[in-house]
């Protein structure tokens, strides 16, 4: 059986922020995937800051590959996302950030949260 990921969110001045802790990468990833677009849809907000820092264990390069092509088609839209993690995931991280900026996604990943939140509400690309 799969551990509980747990899944925090708050309203932010301007943004929606979702945190979470525990494993995401498992058996259940296409439903945990969901359930997360169904939390972002029903926020009403186009502006996220994603805090996976608690994720673990983390997917391998071939994993978050895979993981993209199955749950992100191209699909450009208003929504920016700045995500927030760790230096020491940065290899698998940065795959991410750039998988998804390649499928037209409004995406950036950071290691400080006051840069992210700065990103997230200004207009910079």
């Amino acid at each position: 059986m799969d551990q509980k990921l747990d899944i925090a969110v708050a309203e932010g001045e301007g943004y929606f922020r979702i945190t979470l802790n525990g494993p995401y990468f498992s058996a259940e990833v296409a439903e945990r995937h969901r359930r997360l677009d169904r939390i972002a849809e029903a926020s009403g907000h186009t502006r996220f800051l994603i805090d996976v820092r608690g994720v673990a264990p983390r997917a391998s390069i071939p994993d978050v590959f895979e993981y993209v092509v199955h749950n992100y088609p191209p699909r450009p839209d208003k929504k920016r996302t700045a995500a927030l993690d760790l230096a020491e995931n940065m290899v698998s991280a940065r795959f991410f950030e750039h998988l998804m900026q390649n499928k037209g996604r409004c995406y950036r990943l950071f290691l400080d949260e006051a840069e992210a939140i700065a990103w997230l509400l200004s207009d910079e690309p």
